[in-house]
């Protein structure tokens, strides 16, 4: 059994190896105008995917203006470079009619419009590296080159890792001091490890088949651990109270599943039944966020069941309690937590004021707590995304970063651009918020 867990950890981690693990922050609401706008255009505008996705330019305040020649003819010569690379099916640069308003007024920041035939969740870093690449003749004549929306996000995602393992440290710490026993204390540990090593990676491979937030497998981790060490600590306690009461380990192990076990099983069925709620809804992200920690509560359910179990008999004697140093044996009355529920017990106002004051302290943070969607201005410093971000909004204003969509769809073909049904199109959201408002083809060689 251990050896089966063990191999389906190395099968997923190799399958993300070779595949890639995929999430992406596109969302979809069916039945709504939004979603509407958004096929049409689609479907009047095929062959790019991905939407135009950004690559920002910027020169620094002694460098040369996006508008000299020098630079005109880099960024052309990056542009023509960008195109030849694979997947991209069109890119739009400032100097074109359809990109007018893709240089700020200062001159110092502007951008391409890279088209590709993938969708956004399909953009790998290897992508984003070679469109980045391409655009040196750019970067050669003192203009910096940086990825935004889809192509930064492939080369943003970052791992928790980092969070994850401070967790872990401190599980650890509190488990160790709890059974007194590093062998005890790193089972639940070990077990909640395995289970979201198997869970992300079951997520990345599942973000290829439907679209998976990386919050979602953010949840997963936050949930997967905590019920994968909750869990194990249901058997490893009532294992450990058979073994002092003298169970052979084998029907201590099938005490232990037939007890603890049953509520696991329970428990994780219902947890997983309420997650199913949020697919009611009909909105492919909630369901999303649902399925994720779905998979890596039935994981958890999974190790609990099988494999725990195993473990249990092969360290047997290893997870007993020992007896405390200096602890008699006729000594009566409770001990440690015990003690503390006497105290709790003998005085439940006084406790209960005094925790609540507790909780409302380290509650107080909350009350700061800013609710809304994030955006890439919300990542790290320093980050692709959050460069590409900063620099759009200061040099276009608000807005930039979350561009709308209008489409309208006329009885005959437009004349062109000019044709007073397009620019009435273009007039009408300006006089409400007063954007500002271009007609852009899809790709250079279509017109509107």
């Amino acid at each position: 059994m251990v050896a089966a867990w063990l191999l389906l950890l190395a099968a997923a981690l190799a399958a993300v190896g070779v595949l890639g693990s995929v999430t992406t922050e596109a969302v979809s609401i069916p039945g709504s105008d939004s979603q509407a706008a958004r096929d049409l255009g689609d479907e009047a505008f095929p062959g790019s995917a991905s939407g135009r996705q950004p690559l920002v330019l910027h020169t620094a305040a002694d460098g040369p203006l996006l508008t000299s020649p020098a630079s005109t003819e880099a960024v052309k010569q990056a542009a023509a470079a960008i195109a030849r690379v694979d997947h991209v099916v069109a890119v739009t640069t400032p100097y074109d009619p359809a990109g007018a308003k893709a240089i700020s007024a200062d001159g110092r920041t502007g951008y391409l419009s890279v088209e590709l035939d993938v969708t956004g969740r399909e953009i790998t870093p290897g992508i984003t590296d070679r469109i980045t690449a391409a655009a040196a003749p750019a970067t050669a004549a003192g203009i910096e080159v940086t990825p935004g929306g889809f192509l930064a996000a492939a080369v943003d995602k970052g791992s928790t890792g980092h969070s994850e393992a401070i967790g872990l440290a401190a599980a650890f710490v509190v488990l160790a001091l709890t059974f007194g026993g590093l062998v005890a204390a790193g089972l639940p540990l070990l077990a909640g490890g395995l289970g979201l090593g198997i869970s992300l990676s079951v997520l990345g491979l599942v973000g290829h088949l439907v679209d998976m937030p990386s919050s979602g497998e953010t949840i997963a981790a936050m949930i997967g651990l905590g019920v994968g060490i909750d869990y194990t600590l249901f058997g490893l306690t009532r294992f450990r109270e058979l073994l002092a009461a003298g169970v052979g380990r084998e029907e201590a192990a099938v005490r232990t599943t037939a007890g603890s076990g049953k509520a696991v099983a329970f428990a994780g069925s219902a947890v997983i039944a309420a997650l199913a709620g949020l697919a009611l809804g009909g909105i492919p992200l909630l369901y999303a966020l649902a399925l994720a920690p779905g998979i890596a509560v039935l994981v958890a359910v999974g190790i609990n069941l099988t494999l725990l179990p195993a473990v249990l008999v092969l360290l047997g004697p290893r997870l007993a309690a020992r007896p405390r140093r200096g602890a008699k044996a006729d000594q009566a009355g409770p001990r440690g937590w015990g003690r503390i529920a006497e105290v709790v017990a003998a005085r439940p106002w006084r406790c209960l004021i005094a925790a609540t004051l507790l909780v409302g302290a380290l509650a107080l943070p909350a009350a700061q707590l800013a609710f809304g969607q994030l955006d890439a201005g919300s990542n790290a410093t320093g980050s692709a995304s959050r460069t590409a971000y900063d620099r759009l909004a200061t040099a276009f204003g608000p807005g930039i970063n979350g561009t709308l969509q209008v489409t309208d769809t006329l009885a005959t073909p437009a004349e062109g651009p000019t044709d007073d049904r397009v620019t009435a199109v273009t007039r009408a959201p300006a006089v409400v918020y007063r954007p500002v408002c271009t007609v852009l083809p899809r790709r250079r060689h279509r017109p509107v």
